[in-house]
């Protein structure tokens, strides 16, 4: 029996191989559904080491361990002995399949084996599918961007007929202060003695006072001789 083997959890290298199997294994299913075969080597409360061997790209066997969080982990089932002989039995049949396959000038690609031509088309298709999802998320990010500039365009735009107005009202205020003073100027320079006037009669009554005063002083002195 053939189980997956990619899953996020993995932090070993293998976390990008798609098929593995053992001689001898212990089930490892996962909360997620998932199963994987491989031999139990150390376990504690918060890890599970896990021996495995996978098929690799040549088709070939190859060895490895996976360090497993026991929180993803959902049960442990122990290998029967009719399991076991089944899976011994498919292991053999696999490395039958895989020398044929080679020597058939087929490669293992994505979990199945096929031509070099084959794998071509197969990565031709996969560059393009790649493109076309590149060029759209290009195309959203560009939409993006001419919205975001045409936002900002409309800020710059009010912000600047927003300053306009200020300097205007700005001018205004001024112009309004400057007709003040000039009117208040050219009132002055239309009288420009108004401000002594006052004083200049206080002056001329006072001088009356004290020659009224000399007068009455000298009538009396005639009396009084």
């Amino acid at each position: 029996m053939r189980v997956p083997a990619v899953n996020s959890i993995f932090t070993a290298v293998f976390a990008a191989v798609a098929i593995c199997f053992t001689a001898h294994a212990d089930t490892i299913v996962f909360k997620s559904g998932e199963a994987m075969e491989g031999d139990v080597l150390k376990q504690d409360e918060a890890k599970l080491q896990l021996k495995v061997t996978y098929a690799g790209p040549d088709g070939a066997d190859r060895t490895g361990t996976l360090d497993i969080p026991m929180e993803k982990i959902l049960r442990i089932d122990k290998d029967t002995p009719e399991m076991i002989k089944e899976r011994e039995e498919k292991a053999a049949a696999d490395k039958e399949l895989a020398l044929k396959m080679k020597d058939e000038g087929k490669v293992r690609y994505r979990g199945k084996w096929v031509s070099e031509d084959e794998k071509k088309k197969e990565e031709s298709k996969l560059a393009d599918d790649k493109k076309v999802k590149q060029d759209k998320l290009a195309a959203a990010h560009k939409k993006a961007a001419e919205v975001a500039a045409a936002k900002k365009a409309e800020a710059d735009k009010l912000q600047a007929a927003a300053l306009a107005q200020q300097q205007k009202d700005d001018a205004a205020y001024a112009a309004q202060n400057n007709n003040g003073r000039n009117n208040w100027r050219n009132n002055s320079s239309s009288n420009p003695y108004g401000g002594n006037l006052n004083g200049l009669n206080g002056l001329n009554n006072s001088g009356n006072y004290n020659n009224n005063n000399n007068m009455n002083t000298n009538s009396l002195s005639n009396f009084r001789q």
